[in-house]
């Protein structure tokens, strides 16, 4: 079993390395575009429209003919059987014609249930949504583990979540992923997996603890581990099989979703081993007076 503690300061490099290179891969996209990240329709703004076809339809068609229309950035949703929700770009009314004038000679007849024009003040509304059930999520964290376990648990935890934050973001900035409500369940769902990592890996750690008179050091934190370092693995590996077929063949409207949650997957069990715990023992070797 490797010693994960005493590598410690590789894995912080390990780590530092891949946000330092998503920060580099935010910056030039900066640069070129004006833009930090690949803001979809929710962030940005866009339009809007519901159309109820006389036949059922697949997503495909529909993706195609927004396509076919220059209209790239889109989000497709259907309801019910024969409702369909577009979201794309802001278009005006002659280039809307031409979309639905198009979309009726190849896909069939339909009627215009709604057209809305989703502005670039409900995206950012949907930025500030996004920070504040991140930063709520790390205080409730926090709270929870200071009352579990410790107060260092809870340092070590939240840590560990905006690690894996920043490493989706990283990747996600450097391959390009579009950024929208996808993306922030995708990520919330990232957390959640990663915290519940941690936490069984913490509750072994407080069990050999308590077995060793009190005394948090490093034989006991790569102990407890070792003895999780299976089970953390075959639950990702499973898990990421899942995940995996998603993105190969949940077609281009989970694509988003199943990337973020491969990378959280990833991010997540690694940082539950290799962050996490290492942080703890950071923690407990700066309260010489009760740990050894």
């Amino acid at each position: 079993m490797i010693d994960m503690i005493k590598k410690r300061r590789l894995w912080y490099a390990l780590s530092l390395v891949v946000i330092v290179c998503g920060l580099v891969g935010i910056i030039n996209r900066y640069r070129q575009t004006g833009d930090a990240m690949n803001w979809g329709v929710d962030f940005t703004g866009g339009t809007a429209m519901t159309l109820r076809f006389e036949r059922p339809l697949t997503v495909e068609p529909v993706r195609d003919a927004l396509i076919a229309m220059g209209l790239t950035k889109h989000t497709i949703q259907f309801s019910e059987e024969r409702d369909v929700l577009i979201k794309t770009t802001i278009m005006d009314v002659p280039l809307r014609n031409q979309l639905f004038e198009y979309i009726r000679s190849n896909l069939g007849n339909f009627d215009v249930m709604e057209v809305d024009v989703i502005g670039p003040s409900m995206g950012d509304e949907l930025k500030r949504s996004s920070w504040i059930i991140i930063i709520a999520v790390s205080i409730a964290i926090l709270a929870y583990c200071s009352w579990r376990f410790e107060w260092m648990y809870g340092v070590s935890a939240v840590v560990a979540l905006l690690h894996d934050a920043l490493i989706v973001v990283a990747v996600s900035a450097v391959l390009g992923v579009e950024v929208n409500a996808a993306f922030v369940a995708a990520l919330l769902t990232v957390l959640g997996y990663s915290i519940n990592d941690t936490m069984i890996i913490f509750d072994r750690i407080r069990e050999k603890r308590d077995a060793n008179e009190g005394i948090l050091n490093k034989v006991v934190i790569n102990q407890a581990i070792g003895e999780m370092f299976a089970r953390s693995i075959h639950t990702s590996v499973t898990t990421g099989l899942v995940v995996t077929a998603l993105l190969i063949w949940g077609g281009h409207s989970l694509s988003v979703f199943a990337v973020v949650l491969l990378v959280g997957l990833i991010t997540g069990t690694y940082s539950s081993i290799a962050i996490a715990s290492p942080i703890l023992y950071e923690l407990a070797v700066s309260k010489k007076g009760v740990y050894e």
